[in-house]
C-alpha cells in the first residue's frame, strides 16, 4: 500500500531510536530569493536536492520523506557542520507546519495542503488542530 498523507493522519509516531538504521539525515543551507529568506534541503546520503527555498524545512522534508515511505527520525544538519541541528519524528513532523504572519507567530499548526488555486482550504491552518476532524484544540506549546 502506498504511503499517502491520508494514511499519515492515522499513523502512530515512531519512537526515536538509538539505532542509526531508521535515522534519515538531511543538510540545510540558507537560500535567499529576493527579499524572502528560505532554506534548501539536501539528502545527506545521496546529495539529492529535496526542497528549494522552504520557510519550514524540517516539516516540509518530513512530508516528502513520509510520502516516500520513510519512518523513524529526521536529523537535520547545517551544511559543513558535524553536529545535528534538530531531530524530529518523521510521521509527527509531517503533520505540522509553522504559521507566521505580521500579527501571528511563529506558532505550530496542523498542516493543510493548498488547493489548486494556491489557497488554503476554508478551514485554513488551525493551531493545534485535530488532524482527522480539522477542529481546533488550542495552541501547541
Amino acid at each position: 500500500m502506498a504511503t499517502t498523507l491520508k494514511s499519515l493522519a492515522r499513523a502512530s509516531p515512531a519512537k526515536p531510536s538509538a539505532s542509526r538504521a531508521n535515522v534519515m539525515t538531511v543538510l540545510l543551507e540558507s537560500s535567499r530569493r529576493g527579499r524572502r529568506q528560505g532554506y534548501n534541503v539536501l539528502d545527506a546520503a545521496t546529495g539529492e536536492l529535496l526542497i528549494v527555498g522552504s520557510r519550514d524545512p524540517e516539516n516540509d522534508a518530513c512530508r516528502i520523506l513520509f510520502n516516500r515511505g520513510h519512518v523513524g527520525v529526521l536529523e537535520t544538519r547545517w551544511r559543513g557542520s558535524a553536529s545535528p541541528a534538530m531531530r524530529v519524528d518523521i510521521a509527527s513532523a509531517a503533520r505540522r507546519s509553522v504559521l507566521e504572519t505580521r500579527t501571528i507567530g511563529p506558532v505550530a499548526v496542523t498542516w493543510r495542503p493548498f488547493n489548486q488555486e494556491g489557497r488554503l482550504p476554508p478551514s485554513g491552518l488551525i493551531a493545534g488542530g485535530d488532524f482527522d476532524s480539522g477542529r481546533s484544540v488550542g495552541a501547541l506549546p
